[in-house]
């Protein structure tokens, strides 16, 4: 978006319902991803029998370093895995799942899609 004109701080940021660090164990190659990629973001990773990993406060951390606000990024805080009577989630069914879609967007000036 930003490449597109738009400055980063009237970025208004949505992370909707996703799997929580409740429900997502991750493995050791995620976890060495993550650290090649920026070793501040082990912190989203916590030990409690498996490691766990913090989406919601991993993406929320690329959109501040990208200069968003923090007023201005919202975080559901809905575990899709957890709330099987409102979500989809493959973690929890496997294959026997449905779908989710997602919405990004950018206005123009004069107020068309692009």
């Amino acid at each position: 978006m930003i490449s597109e004109g738009a400055r980063a701080e009237n970025v208004i940021a949505a992370l909707g319902p996703c799997i929580m660090p409740c429900c997502f164990e991750v493995r050791e190659d995620f976890i060495k991803e993550l650290q090649s990629i920026d070793g501040q973001l082990m912190k989203f990773i916590t030990e409690r029998g498996g490691h766990y990993a913090d989406l919601p406060g991993i993406n929320k951390y690329f959109l501040l370093s990208s200069g968003i606000r923090p007023e201005n990024i919202y975080v559901s805080g809905e575990c899709t895995c957890c709330d099987e009577e409102k979500y989809f989630s493959h973690r929890r069914d496997g294959s026997r799942r449905g779908t989710m879609m997602s919405v990004i967007g950018i206005k123009n000036k004069r107020s068309e899609p692009l």
